[in-house]
């Protein structure tokens, strides 16, 4: 069931994730958590700040998607998160780029994500949507929307992209959504009422979880 929360204030949905995955390691559960770039990061990182230290060895920490390059090329997720400040010491953070081929990232990023579901009690998702309705590295009429395995990669128009499929994303057990902003009301509006097909929206995956809350400044559930 997808739930439309609306909210001024993305501290709403920070409070509830932080909720969910501290219950979830208080009862002695694995949690993994994919988590998105972009608008989320200073999210996360208030969640993580949220979230009970001695509890978190069960929990682990991928991101979603990434774009290829070198280790914290200036454009990787992974060094938007460092510079915000981010310790992975501090976590088990799972990265994305380890100095490979675009194959053998891609490879192993499936590996990673499917090792870890299979791991994982519980696998929780965080992600935004962008104005032309995407989800992770997912673009409109991109491979990642058709793919059947849990990752792939592509040349999109700005980056080479390196990211976990809707397939994958199916698989997820409960995910948290953030879209705040004037430029996000069409790709919302579009989302709930089914507009497009998947292929021309990629966030229409939110539908084949059973449990999604879209926190967003525009749209309410009424």
């Amino acid at each position: 069931m997808l739930t439309y929360i609306k909210t001024e204030n993305p501290g709403l949905g920070e409070i509830d994730l932080s909720k969910e995955i501290n219950t979830l390691l208080n009862e002695g559960k694995k949690v993994l958590w994919i988590i998105s770039g972009g608008s989320n990061i200073p999210v996360e990182m208030t969640i993580l700040r949220q979230l009970d230290k001695s509890k978190t060895n069960n929990l682990r920490i991928i991101l979603g998607d990434e774009r290829y390059g070198q280790k914290y090329h200036q454009d990787s997720n992974e060094k938007v998160l460092l510079d915000n400040g981010f310790n992975s010491d501090e976590f088990n953070f799972i990265p994305v780029l380890e100095e490979k081929s675009l194959g053998e990232t891609a490879l192993d990023f499936s590996n990673k994500i499917n090792e870890s579901m299979n791991w994982a009690d519980y696998t929780i998702g965080q992600f935004g949507i962008g104005s032309d309705g995407h989800i992770a590295g997912v673009l409109p009429n991109t491979i990642g929307v058709t793919e059947q395995g849990s990752a792939v990669s592509y040349q999109g128009p700005d980056f080479t992209r390196i990211t976990i499929t809707l397939s994958a994303i199916s698989k997820i057990n409960l995910a948290y959504v953030f879209a705040f902003g004037g430029n996000k009301v069409e790709a919302l509006t579009n989302l709930k009422n089914k507009s497009l097909d998947i292929n021309g929206m990629p966030s229409l995956v939110l539908y084949n979880i059973g449990s999604v809350y879209l926190y967003n400044d525009n749209l309410g559930d009424n």
